[in-house]
């Protein structure tokens, strides 16, 4: 039996953030919330019964539970808490529990203890790379544009990251987004291993135990 996950979304979704990590198979999410929304939670919460709706919204979140846990009554304990604070739950991105699930556009596994990236996405962006492949040139905008994918791709290919450097440094070397760089073989060089972590690296990614373990 594996550990449970579950992922609760307020109505209106900000864009969020986040860090994982697993501890002794429970995984604590770092979320937070809208300047406004902190400030109510944080400065009057004896006041939050009375308030009939809190805006901005706060962002997604994800509980994770050990595997000898039951779930569905973190589901109902927390699904009870947001009513009770007025925090209303968009009940079509409410999930869980389960041991897989995309979050924040990411799979995570608890089973296999893996994140990896859904199969669109590493589609979408080997189709970026492959038009990269016979330019010599492209606009800052467009290299922008590329980079912000390998950004995304990154904080599940781990390795990608050191090969995302020269391409910011290219990009940063113009001022305007029509403006053009040359596409020289260190970049190539960058693109190319990019196609192969795609090919070799979703999914190995994993959860690391921050304690240390015997050899």
């Amino acid at each position: 039996m594996v550990s449970s996950l579950a992922t609760m979304v307020t109505a209106e979704e900000s864009n969020p953030t986040a860090q994982y990590s697993l501890q002794n198979y429970y995984q604590s999410t770092e979320t937070t919330c809208s300047p406004s929304t902190s400030r109510k939670f944080g400065t009057n919460p004896e006041d939050l019964p009375q308030m009939e709706l809190i805006s901005p919204s706060l962002r997604k979140n994800i509980v994770e539970d050990s595997p000898d846990f039951p779930a569905d009554r973190t589901m109902a304990i927390l699904t009870m808490l947001f009513n009770k604070l007025n925090v209303p739950l968009a009940k079509n991105k409410t999930i869980g529990p389960d041991t897989v699930m995309e979050y924040l556009g990411n799979i995570l596994d608890s089973h296999q203890m893996q994140a990896r990236l859904p199969m669109d996405k590493i589609l979408r962006i080997r189709e970026i790379l492959e038009s990269f492949s016979d330019k010599k040139s492209c606009t800052k905008r467009e290299l922008l544009q590329l980079l912000g994918h390998l950004n995304f791709a990154s904080r599940v290919i781990i390795p990608g990251r050191s090969f995302v450097s020269y391409l910011l440094s290219l990009a940063s070397s113009v001022r305007e987004l029509h403006h053009h760089v040359h596409l020289n073989a260190e970049c190539r060089e960058d693109i190319l291993m990019w196609k192969l972590f795609l090919e070799q690296w979703n999914g190995v990614s994993f959860f690391y135990d921050i304690e240390r373990t015997p050899a």
